[in-house]
């Protein structure tokens, strides 16, 4: 018995020692939470410093109306914003445009990131697109 219990204490030690960070405990845990993780990082890796904003409304045709999390708000209500966060680093945050409150889109409750998480490849392939035509738009000037 006596066994167990130094064991015990000395991983209650090292635990305690190194507490692991509430917020990546608390992405590891979450699948949709990792999801967003997963895609900011990845936009953050390959330096995409284009700010960029897109109506959930207009992501996904015919969804005006349907609510997002369980406040009710609609998806026309909402703003999802890649940019510059408070660190100086590129974020994903959701703003409710009628309340006119803007969070990182990691701190919003998960029945919010559960109804938007899904929406992501597609924003990152509309931040591509504008990218594209601002590349075009600006080779153009150049161009004699």
């Amino acid at each position: 018995m006596s066994n167990k219990n130094e064991l015990q204490d000395k991983i209650n030690s090292i635990m305690n020692s190194n507490p692991v960070d509430a917020e990546v405990s608390k992405i590891t845990k979450n699948k949709y939470l990792r999801e967003v993780k997963f895609y900011q990082d990845e936009l953050i890796h390959n330096n995409v410093l284009l700010p960029f904003d897109v109506l959930l409304s207009e992501i996904e045709e015919g969804c005006e109306k349907a609510p997002v999390g369980i406040h009710g708000h609609t998806r026309d209500l909402y703003c999802l914003r890649w940019e510059k966060g408070e660190e100086e680093k590129f974020i994903f945050s959701l703003e409710n445009i009628l309340a006119k409150k803007k969070r990182k889109l990691i701190d919003c409750p998960e029945e919010v990131i559960r109804d938007i998480y899904h929406l992501l490849p597609i924003i990152v392939e509309l931040m591509a697109q504008k990218a594209q035509a601002l590349f075009k738009e600006e080779t153009k000037k150049i161009e004699p």
